[in-house]
């Protein structure tokens, strides 16, 4: 793999926040464990976690796009001359 491919890759990897996701999927889990007193069912369990895992994703890569897009030099400027 090239230099440019592997920096393409690894900004992809990085674009939904993975500590973030990461964290957030080990909190829902071990809820999800203490909610069901440690024998959740494996099907509703693994929905549940799948469904967490994609919001998280969806999330922290809309989070990233919004964020690159406002960020523009003079949006940067306005908001560093504002007070507060």
């Amino acid at each position: 793999m090239s230099g440019t491919a592997t920096a393409h890759a690894r900004a992809y990897l990085d674009l939904p926040h993975p500590t973030a996701v990461a964290l957030v999927m080990a909190a829902t889990a071990l809820f999800g464990l203490l909610a069901t007193h440690g024998r959740p069912d494996p099907g509703r369990y693994a929905l549940l976690l799948l469904a967490m895992l994609a919001g998280q994703i969806g999330v922290g890569t809309l989070n990233e796009s919004t964020a690159t897009a406002t960020s523009t030099p003079s949006a940067t400027r306005r908001s560093r001359s504002r007070p507060g």
